[in-house]
């Protein structure tokens, strides 16, 4: 166990250190460069993805065990974790698309007009939000294959590109130029992921593409009712709705078998446990 500890330590060490410097690197840059109001302001905007990536955490997690399976590629139970990986993707999606367009109104509501400098921050990165999402996801995939080494490169990488656009950007527009860095970070890493598990045949080629068009769609579109001023209600219906639509070509007609065999085997589940409960009182 030990032997086995130091041998993948070291690189896990190497990968969460940098993983570590990139959530702050940028707030640093922006406190030396700008001022403290504005990485107040940025630090709130900045919050707001976290709290989007604390969901993802969490339902990434769930899937490691299964992940972990030396027969996690098989037929049987691959086909089903590729089904919750494009749900996952989709519930990424509605989660964004709520947080877009309703998190800068909470914050104004909750906090007035203080950090209203906050508020392109907060669109800008939730709008790419279900990138970092699909990075979370994809990063528990790398984990259970043993694949630090190479995701520590990889890591590395995007830290770097991180810091060449916050340098030469946030002097010149200021936060922007660190949500541009934070944001051209999280597209690094997404390609790098994604290149890594295509090329260890982790991932399917033909998923990767629909997994990308539905999501480019869904950010173009939700950024596109944005910019021609809908309503926020209607906004987000139809941002939603158009995520939906497009579900239909994201989710597989296999994956759709899947589904109505599954709800089924729940719902006896439930009942027979809910059964027992009774007869226990009882």
């Amino acid at each position: 166990l030990l032997q086995g500890f130091w041998q993948r330590g070291r690189k896990l060490t190497v990968m969460y250190a940098f993983v570590a410097l990139q959530a702050r690197a940028d707030w640093l840059l922006v406190s030396a460069l700008l001022s403290k109001g504005a990485l107040a302001n940025y630090s709130l905007g900045n919050k707001v993805l976290e709290l989007a990536m604390v969901l993802a955490g969490v339902g990434a997690r769930t899937t490691f065990p299964w992940l972990s399976r030396t027969d996690a590629g098989d037929s049987f139970l691959g086909s089903r974790l590729a089904l919750i990986r494009r749900g996952f993707v989709l519930l990424s999606v509605i989660v964004c698309i709520g947080l877009f367009y309703w998190s800068p109104v909470l914050i104004t509501m909750l906090l007035g007009n203080k950090y209203e400098e906050a508020d392109l921050v907060v669109k800008m990165l939730t709008l790419g939000g279900t990138i970092f999402m699909l990075n979370q996801y994809l990063f528990y995939t790398v984990l259970a294959e043993k694949l630090e080494r190479e995701y520590s490169g990889i890591v590395i990488a995007a830290t770097l590109v991180q810091f060449i656009v916050d340098i030469i950007l946030i002097p010149r527009v200021g936060l922007m130029g660190a949500a541009l860095g934070l944001l051209a970070m999280g597209i690094t890493l997404h390609a790098g992921q994604l290149g890594l598990l295509v090329r260890r045949t982790l991932l399917n080629v033909d998923e990767v593409i629909r997994l990308e068009i539905f999501m480019f769609v869904s950010i173009v579109f939700t950024a596109f009712l944005w910019l021609v001023n809908f309503n926020l209600v209607a906004a987000t219906v139809a941002a939603c709705g158009v995520s939906l639509l497009l579900s239909r070509w994201l989710i597989l007609g296999s994956d759709w078998a899947l589904v109505a065999n599954f709800v089924p085997r729940i719902w006896n589940k439930l009942v027979d446990v809910t059964t027992q409960a009774f007869q226990v009182k009882s």
